[in-house]
């Protein structure tokens, strides 16, 4: 079973690095001086240049457009995630926010689904915590996304790997290799049902179901 979600969930959710696509092109990080720039390559040919207000450390696929992610030493204040979500080149970044208290997670893999999931795992929290883009209705200031929780898990460390299965338009199966603990012990596979928030501006947090667990 694990396996298979592996294979599904590949085509899914690209490796993060400096160039990811879309289904509107290919996008690559560039830039010099202290700031980033990032350029898409359009389906047709097309090239726009985006400037970013700093230096940019990878980029995340979505089905239509990327999160950027900064590098670790840029500032933030709080609610700041570090994150900016471009929809479209000609469309202004916006910055992902949450509602409170301070970001301190690291991004493991995001997801094609409508609305948008971003993984990550919280060492203040000592869980892995699912986030949906509240994309449309839940601007904050500045045009500012927020991310709403729908899902987590505790967990002490991060995943070593996660992959997403989308099982149907109302929720998706989130599969965790979970490190070896003890030292020598085999590593353990976790799988999880997330539930979707209806439509784009988020929902209150939903418990996860797990649907087994086996020894990877």
């Amino acid at each position: 079973r694990f396996s298979h979600c592996r294979q599904r969930a590949a085509s899914m959710t690209p490796e993060p690095g400096h160039s990811c696509a879309d289904r509107q092109g290919v996008w690559a990080i560039g830039g010099t001086h202290g700031a980033s720039t990032v350029t898409l390559v359009s389906n047709r040919g097309a090239i726009h240049v985006t400037t970013l207000p700093w230096r940019a450390q990878r980029l995340w696929a979505l089905e239509a457009g990327v999160l950027i992610e900064a590098e670790r030493s840029t500032p933030r204040v709080a609610g700041e995630t570090g994150l900016l979500y471009l929809s479209h080149p000609l469309d202004p970044p916006r910055p992902l926010r949450i509602e409170s208290g301070d970001w301190d997670s690291t991004v493991l893999l995001t997801s094609r689904t409508a609305p948008p999931l971003l993984l990550s795992h919280s060492p203040r929290l000592g869980a892995h915590v699912a986030w949906a883009l509240a994309t449309e209705g839940g601007e904050g200031e500045d045009g500012a996304v927020l991310l709403r929780c729908v899902w987590s898990e505790p967990a002490p460390a991060p995943a070593s790997d996660a992959f997403l299965f989308a099982a149907s338009s109302a929720c998706v199966l989130l599969c965790l290799v979970l490190p070896e603990r003890g030292g020598g012990g085999a590593a353990l596979a976790q799988v999880h049902r997330v539930a979707l928030p209806a439509g784009h501006a988020g929902a209150p947090p939903l418990p996860s179901r797990p649907c087994g667990a086996v020894a990877a």
